[in-house]
């Protein structure tokens, strides 16, 4: 029950974020900084709704911190604000974050699912996060291709879809066009954030811009 603290209220925007940090020390100072913290993954939903997923849910935490000032902090205030009992891969920059169950005033089973967050973005502070083509697509729906993401300061869990997901030559509708680069634009209530991640050795791509010549805006995907 100690790791549950947070889940003791109805606030359903709030379960993501506190199935995963015990306290907000480390996002604030993320704000701070400049940052929008938000969290990436396909089954986003299934934390919040604690009905107990048996897979792990994967998902990636991304700054979108342009300052770089959470990179030379290092990793440790990050895991200082992360739920207790979390183990760090330091081969994979996963953090692993068991399952846990308990039952509230109801006599009613709640259950969170193992999540696995990777922190790479805090550990390497690259505009392009570099990841095994299979560990993004792990950021997908299988069968529907859509993903989902929540940013710390609007909690609210949005869709991801094709429409908001480039690689080689544009716009694309498939796991495969996901490698060997893509980038995702999230979207809050007044600003369009682009991520970006890449495989391992990707060869050098030339990318595209919606804008102006030479004053490059948002990616729109990338020459072969």
């Amino acid at each position: 029950m100690g790791d549950s603290f947070g889940f003791v209220d109805d606030n359903k925007p709030n379960r993501l974020w506190r199935a995963i940090f015990k306290d907000e020390a480390w996002l604030q100072t993320a704000i701070d900084y400049g940052a929008e913290p938000v969290l990436i993954g396909a089954h986003l939903d299934e934390i919040v709704a604690q009905t107990g997923r048996k897979q792990p849910v994967y998902i990636v935490l991304r700054t979108n911190d342009f300052s770089g000032d959470t990179f030379h902090d290092g990793l440790e205030p990050l895991r200082q604000s992360l739920r207790k009992r979390h183990y760090y891969n330091k081969r994979s920059h996963e953090v692993i974050l068991p399952k846990i169950s308990w039952r509230n005033g109801a006599n009613e089973k709640i259950t969170i699912p193992k999540i696995i967050l990777n922190v790479r973005d805090i550990v390497s502070g690259a505009e392009t996060l570099v990841l095994p083509g299979k560990k993004i697509r792990e950021l997908f729906e299988q069968t529907a291709f859509t993903s989902k993401y929540s940013f710390f300061q609007y909690r609210k869990i949005q869709t991801l879809e094709s429409r908001d997901i480039f690689g080689i030559g544009g716009t694309v509708s498939g796991l495969g066009a996901l490698t060997p680069i893509c980038g995702f634009n999230l979207h809050t209530a007044s600003q369009k954030w682009q991520v970006l991640f890449a495989e391992p050795n990707c060869r050098n791509l030339t990318p595209y811009y919606e804008g102006k010549k030479g004053v490059p805006h948002t990616i729109l995907g990338w020459r072969g």
